[in-house]
């Protein structure tokens, strides 16, 4: 008799779900989902769009991905090997939803940064009112 899965829940630190979480919450991941949204790509193009990620961390996230159902490779039998990266039916059902949270960001980065510097002020005006009222006590 098949054993009845549990309900997933992100809340549960023993839950698989949280793999599944921890691997579609990584930058890496979240930007790759975005690179593969229009089309497939072979893995240098993928590098070059995501500019900082090392070689190792791309093949790692990629692999992943593959083995979660996000992505396929597709090897192609020629000489030099070409190998693309596409997304699943699983990987656009994602994507759609990272895409809308890219666009939400670039709309309202000039907020976000602006509420950061000002915090920022805020914190370091504070910290050298503090600091001067200790020097002269």
């Amino acid at each position: 008799m098949a054993k009845k899965l549990k309900k997933p829940d992100l809340f549960d630190p023993n839950c698989s779900s949280r793999d599944v979480l921890e691997l579609i919450g990584n930058k890496w991941t979240m930007l790759l989902l975005c690179a593969l949204y229009d089309s497939k790509t072979r893995t240098g193009q993928l590098k070059r769009k995501l500019e900082g990620i090392s070689q190792k961390m791309l093949t790692q996230t990629l692999r992943e991905m593959q083995q979660h159902g996000i992505v396929k490779r597709i090897s192609y039998p020629e000489v030099p090997p070409r190998v693309e990266y596409e997304l699943t039916e699983l990987g656009y059902s994602l994507a759609e939803l990272v895409v809308k949270m890219e666009l939400w960001i670039v709309k309202h980065h000039a907020v976000l940064l602006a509420a950061r510097t000002k915090r920022s002020t805020a914190k370091t005006q504070a910290e050298e009112a503090t600091a001067s009222a200790r020097a002269q006590a």
